[in-house]
């Protein structure tokens, strides 16, 4: 049996769909939330639940199984590798770090200086890092999946 995934798709968000599915699945794997050996739901069943094509999902875990996350066994499944989490964790740091250098760059082409976007950076940390949800220690994701977005 595989762990529900909580999959949320932003139409508004600019990335493609396989793209946030893909994201997703990484970052369940890289905060411990999904382990190596887990099974993740089917093409068909995920893409019904999230209400996307099935093509999308086959091009995010083809991804995923490029990149050495995922593995598809044929007529068992799809499942998280043995390396899963290192992988995953290498993508999400490139990732994050793209994220952040878009927008410190946004910023300092708008008039912002570099103390300025310190300060902003460090009142988001306190402010999230002070949420009562991300200072439960060992508390277990709600992993489900819910519908939204388009193919």
């Amino acid at each position: 049996m595989y762990k529900k995934l909580h999959i949320q798709i932003e139409d508004q968000s600019g990335l493609p769909v396989y793209r946030q599915v893909m994201d997703q699945i990484q970052q369940y794997v890289v905060t411990g939330a999904l382990e190596s050996g887990d099974q993740l739901p089917s093409i068909r069943e995920l893409a019904s639940q999230i209400g996307v094509n099935p093509q999308t999902v086959v091009k995010a875990y083809g991804e995923l199984e490029h990149s050495g996350i995922l593995e598809m066994r044929r007529g068992r499944g799809a499942f998280l590798s043995d390396g899963a989490r290192a992988l995953a964790g290498i993508d999400y740091s490139r990732q994050l770090r793209e994220r952040i250098h878009s927008l410190v760059r946004e910023a300092l082409q708008a008039g912002y200086h570099p103390e300025q976007l310190s300060d902003i950076f460090e009142e988001m940390i306190e402010e999230i890092g002070s949420s009562p949800s991300l200072r439960e220690a060992g508390s277990e994701p709600d992993l489900k999946i819910i519908g939204g977005g388009s193919p």
